[in-house]
C-alpha cells in the first residue's frame, strides 16, 4: 500500500464507518520532511545499492540531511 497523498485516498478507505466530527479533512495533512531514498549502481556483474533515510529541515528548505544510509554490494549470479 502506498502512502495517502489526498484527503480523497484517506476517506476511500474509512467507508465502513463515517467519518468522526472531531476530524475535519483541512486539519489532515499529507505532507512529510521524512524521505526514503533508493539507489542502485550497476557495472558488468557488480551491482552497489544503497538506502538513505533522509530528512529535510523545515527552517532551510534546501538542506537535507541522511539520518541513515544502507549500502549493499553484491555480484550477480552466472547461470552455468
Amino acid at each position: 500500500r502506498g502512502a495517502f497523498r489526498t484527503a480523497a485516498d484517506y476517506t476511500d478507505l474509512i467507508t465502513v464507518q463515517p467519518i468522526p466530527q472531531s476530524i475535519t479533512l483541512p486539519a489532515i495533512d499529507f505532507t512529510s520532511d521524512w524521505f526514503i531514498v533508493r539507489g542502485r549502481l550497476r557495472m558488468a556483474d557488480r551491482m552497489l545499492e544503497e538506502r538513505s533515510l533522509v530528512h529535510r529541515n523545515a527552517n532551510t528548505p534546501a538542506k537535507f540531511e541522511a539520518v541513515q544510509r544502507e549500502r549493499v554490494a553484491s555480484r550477480e549470479a552466472t547461470g552455468n
